[in-house]
């Protein structure tokens, strides 16, 4: 960051004369945090996509229970699996 007076004032006299100090210009040290590893990260397109994935293998089941098809444990179980991993996926967005 720059802080330039025409006058020749410091940078501390600017900033005071604002009521502020340095410190207030600086962000807040977060403590305990560290960088993110790729595999912590997530990126929206690839949340979007699985979250569609996991749609469409709920919408199969869905639709293979409308049409009159048997859904034993097998097909019951990966249909909660949907519904938690969208669960998770809408509260990872803090939806």
């Amino acid at each position: 960051m720059l802080i330039h007076c025409f006058a020749g004032c410091g940078a501390v006299d600017v900033i005071a004369a604002a009521g502020l100090t340095l410190g207030d210009l600086s962000p807040a040290t977060l403590k305990n945090t560290r960088p993110l590893r790729p595999g912590e990260r997530w990126i929206p397109r690839e949340a979007l996509s699985a979250l569609a994935h996991e749609l469409l293998v709920g919408l199969i089941i869905l639709e293979r229970g409308a049409t009159g098809a048997p859904l034993d444990r097998r097909w019951l179980d990966r249909l909660a699996l949907v519904r938690a991993r969208v669960s998770a996926g809408a509260a990872e967005v803090g939806a």
